[in-house]
């Protein structure tokens, strides 16, 4: 009741969100778990009153930060856990009243972080979530481009920094690749005539998305005793096309088959001809079955 969004799961008064179960009043969130008042926030496993952070494990009232569990009253925090009352602080654990990775007495703690909040406040900086270039593995490299199907182009308009995925990682030196890639085309059409000797932990190259990949001799052997083929192309050339395949999470005008009524759904960029039924119409269409 009171929902909105696609795949909701036993959740209540969860509003524009996606991926959900066991949720209530939250909005604006994707991918979470048992959460509670809270808004803008991408997964949260369980989360209570939480606003505009992400990858949440049992945390309570955790603002614009990430990574962050068993962790209570944390802002601008990055990589924390098991902490309490921390502004500004990453990588820590069992810390309570840290600022910038420094301690502090509880009232020393709570006038610091004022004036660092005016001063944020000032400079029109507090609300807003961490940069793109503190991404711990690169904007283009996120699930958030694989949901969206975001190219380059779109990166640059939210000020994304782009990396050379042939580097191997986005902290990674300049390196010069040894071996030249094999061709794909060369590989067996059949997963039963793939020589392991041959194949595995050979270099390929998705040009799609300029990034190098390959098989490994586990991965091999799942393939072949569930007779499945060889892989074509970089794992996440194949998760972004699975994915695509789902409801995603942007919603967009539309209008009811049966009553013409105006509704919202979430878009799908694999499957152009779906019938499209405002809930009144759906459920009624669902006792014809």
């Amino acid at each position: 009741p009171g929902c909105t969004g696609e795949y909701l799961f036993d959740c209540v008064r969860t509003t524009d969100s996606h991926y959900m179960l066991s949720c209530t009043d939250s909005a604006y969130n994707y991918g979470s778990k048992n959460a509670e008042n809270c808004v803008y926030v991408a997964s949260a496993y369980p989360g209570t009153n939480c606003y505009m952070s992400s990858q949440i494990w049992t945390g309570d009232n955790i603002k614009f930060s990430h990574n962050c569990g068993t962790s209570y009253n944390m802002e601008y925090s990055f990589n924390c856990s098991d902490c309490d009352t921390c502004f500004g602080c990453v990588g820590l654990k069992h810390k309570k009243f840290y600022i910038f990775n420094k301690p502090y007495s509880e009232d020393e703690y709570w006038k610091k972080v004022d004036e660092i909040k005016c001063a944020m406040l000032e400079r029109g900086e507090y609300g807003a979530f961490f940069p793109l270039e503190i991404s711990p593995n690169g904007p283009q490299f996120s699930m958030g481009v694989v949901l969206y199907d975001m190219d380059e182009d779109e990166l640059k308009e939210f000020s994304s920094p782009i990396y050379d995925p042939d580097r191997g990682a986005v902290l990674a030196p300049n390196k010069v690749q040894e071996t030249e890639p094999m061709s794909i085309e060369d590989v067996p059409d059949c997963i039963k005539d793939v020589d392991p000797s041959e194949w595995v932990r050979k270099p390929f190259f998705d040009s799609a998305v300029n990034r190098r990949w390959t098989v490994v001799q586990k991965e091999l052997e799942f393939l072949k005793e569930h007779n499945l083929p060889f892989p074509r192309e970089h794992y996440s050339s194949r998760l972004r096309r699975q994915i695509q395949m789902l409801n995603l999470p942007i919603m967009e005008d539309a209008t009811c088959q049966k009553c013409n009524k105006d509704i919202k759904v979430a878009k799908n960029k694999t499957f152009k001809n779906r019938k499209l039924y405002c809930t009144e119409c759906y459920l009624a269409y669902l006792e014809t079955r």
